[in-house]
């Protein structure tokens, strides 16, 4: 792991665009010269594919099973790793998080077009940066006491990023 890999996260509701703006963000780092690495949350494990080598390495007892690829490698262990212990092996400037909400990092949160499914109070605590809103969102903005900014200022959603990120080995300390 790179010393100086820093981390922000993007969290919100299903459906209110948060892999778009990673996406985004992801696109507008790298032309600012960052590399970058995401990790996303989810509620689900992905099982292997039945009869493959690896989902029989599983199915007998691995507690870690690695396919290596000619260009990709996917580690599977049989517990959720740490964030920082996920990022290991990063080579990453800055890493993007999708989800994650219990974790304590500077983050923004989507919305979609919906202000009414703001968590202010929740999210404040947990870093949070701004909202995130979609659409012709205009005067709604003033109904928020969190600053809120449009998906499509990237450039200015990619300025927080930067200044923002909070080191990967300031959050394990």
């Amino acid at each position: 792991m790179d010393d100086d890999v820093r981390v922000f996260g993007v969290s919100g509701y299903s459906s209110t665009g948060k892999t778009t703006l990673i996406e985004r963000l992801i696109d507008a780092l790298i032309r600012r010269g960052h590399r970058v690495a995401t990790v996303k949350s989810t509620k689900d494990d992905l099982p292997f594919a039945d009869g493959t080598d690896t989902g029989r390495h599983w199915a007998a007892g691995a507690e870690t099973t690695v396919l290596l690829g000619p260009a990709t490698t996917v580690i599977t262990e049989r517990r959720r790793l740490r964030l920082h212990e996920a990022l290991a092996h990063t080579e990453a400037d800055i890493v993007i998080v999708e989800g994650m909400k219990e974790e304590d990092i500077p983050r923004f949160w989507c919305l979609g077009n919906d202000i009414g499914s703001a968590p202010e109070e929740e999210v404040r605590r947990k870093g949070l940066k701004g909202f995130v809103l979609w659409g012709d969102v205009g005067r709604q903005r003033t109904k928020l006491k969190t600053p809120a900014f449009r998906s499509d200022d990237i450039e200015h959603l990619t300025d927080i990023v930067e200044r923002e990120a909070v080191s990967l080995k300031a959050l394990n300390a």
